[in-house]
């Protein structure tokens, strides 16, 4: 090798090195922010959760806000992955209510690896 290649090897391994090692993304699909979706019944309606994700991982979510009657549900839910089509889709029967925040979460070994909020 080049005196100059040594310099740049050094450089380009420096950088692979500060690289994460690992990196795993998630995707939400569905809903989008400020989405609407038609109710059922004066009560309750259904939301479509779909995503994709780089990884196989678990992935659970959970809504936050206030609905029209009653008490919504907020503890962390899991969502059944395709794993090999690295994908999710559910629908979700939520009490009617005012605008939802819905959380999504990539996880592994009790460690948070992405997160989706719309």
């Amino acid at each position: 090798m080049s005196k100059i290649s040594w310099p740049l090897c050094f450089l380009i391994i420096l950088f692979l090195a500060t690289l994460p090692l690992f990196s795993a993304t998630l995707e939400l699909v569905s809903p989008l922010d400020y989405q609407v979706f038609q109710r059922h019944d004066r009560l309750r309606g259904s939301v479509r959760i779909e995503g994709k994700l780089d990884t196989i991982a678990n992935v659970q979510f959970r809504f936050i806000g206030k609905p029209l009657e009653g008490k919504l549900y907020t503890d962390w839910q899991p969502l059944t992955v395709d794993r090999q089509k690295r994908c999710f889709c559910i629908n979700s029967t939520l009490p009617s209510g005012g605008w939802y925040i819905l959380e999504v979460q990539l996880v592994e070994g009790g460690k948070t690896l992405d997160r989706c909020v719309v």
